[in-house]
């Protein structure tokens, strides 16, 4: 997890970077030279930081489990049945009907 951690940070840290450059990307108004400069320094740079891009996975904050990962409370799902059982998450609750 705390390679993750790094991970995150790093592209934490470049996420301007590649808003700008897709945005760039993606503008139909620029000149053709001028995009395929654009083109030709993002190229560059993806290749130094495509690693850190692709590899982020979420985590549960409580176990380190990575597989049915619930967004909204950050905890995988067989956690979130436990603290819902347990009433210590508010407005959840077992449903039925």
């Amino acid at each position: 997890m705390e390679r993750d951690n790094k991970l995150r940070r790093t592209f934490n840290s470049k996420e301007l970077f590649y808003v700008s450059d897709r945005a760039l990307a993606q503008n139909r108004l620029l000149e053709k030279k001028l995009k395929n400069s654009i083109n030709l320094k993002k190229q560059i740079s993806y290749n130094l930081l495509v690693n850190t891009r692709y590899r982020i996975r979420n985590y549960c904050t409580l176990t380190g489990r990575s597989r049915a990962y619930i967004r909204f409370f950050r905890i995988s799902r067989l956690k979130l049945r436990e603290l819902a059982l347990k009433g210590y998450l508010y407005g959840v609750s077992k449903s039925s009907w």
